[in-house]
C-alpha cells in the first residue's frame, strides 16, 4: 500500500494512539564553485572529464555527503610539504577567509620575532632555499610551484565562493613548507 493509505488505516484504528512517518532526511552541501563538477574524486557522478568518458558513479570520497555534517574547521592546521604554494591564488590566499596560515608572531621586518630560527616566516618557509618565499612561480612561469598549489587547493580551497574549485576542508589553515626546488 502507499504511505497515505497506511497512515489513514493506522489513524482509523482505535488501538493506535499515535502514528507518524519515520522519515530520514539527508542534508548535502554542494558548493557553487564553477569547476566543482570536475572534481570527480570529491563527487563522481560519472561525468566526462576533459573529453574522456565518464567515471564510475560514486567512486569518490563522498565529500558532498560529509559536507552535510561539517564543512571543516579553522582549528585544523595542515602543513603542506611539497613545492611552494601560491599564497596570492584567488581560491587560497592570505586575506580574509583564505586558508593560508599567517604567523601572528613574526611580521615582515627582517627580525626573527618569534625566535623559531626563521626570519619573517609570515606564511610558512622555503626549506629548499632557506627563505620565507614559499612561492617562486610567475605569470611567465606558472608551472613553477604548481603542484604545491594544487595540493593546497585540494585540501582547502575556499569553497562556495563562486570561484574555481572547492577544497575538502572549507575552513582549514594551510602552512606552506616548501622543500623542493622548481
Amino acid at each position: 500500500a502507499d504511505v497515505e493509505t497506511v497512515m489513514a488505516t493506522l489513524h482509523a484504528d482505535p488501538a493506535v494512539e499515535y502514528a507518524e512517518l519515520n522519515l530520514v532526511y539527508r542534508h548535502f552541501a554542494v558548493p557553487n564553485d564553477p569547476y566543482f563538477g570536475y572534481l570527480w574524486g570529491l563527487n563522481n557522478t560519472g561525468q566526462p572529464i576533459g573529453g574522456l568518458p565518464g567515471g564510475r558513479v560514486d567512486a569518490d570520497v563522498d565529500a558532498v555527503e560529509a559536507w552535510g555534517r561539517s564543512t571543516g574547521s579553522s582549528q585544523v592546521y595542515v602543513a603542506v610539504l611539497d613545492e611552494g604554494i601560491d599564497v596570492a591564488h584567488e581560491d587560497l590566499g592570505t586575506g580574509f577567509g583564505g586558508p593560508i596560515w599567517t604567523n601572528p608572531f613574526d611580521p615582515v621586518d627582517g627580525i626573527d620575532n618569534d625566535g623559531n630560527g626563521y626570519v619573517d616566516d609570515r606564511h610558512g618557509w622555503d626549506f629548499a632555499s632557506g627563505d620565507a618565499s614559499v612561492y617562486d612561480g610567475t605569470a611567465a612561469s606558472p608551472s613553477i610551484d604548481s603542484h604545491g598549489t594544487h595540493i593546497a587547493g585540494t585540501i582547502g580551497a575556499r569553497a562556495n565562493n563562486g570561484i574555481g574549485v572547492s577544497g575538502i576542508n572549507w575552513d582549514v589553515r594551510i602552512i606552506p613548507a616548501k622543500f623542493m626546488l622548481p
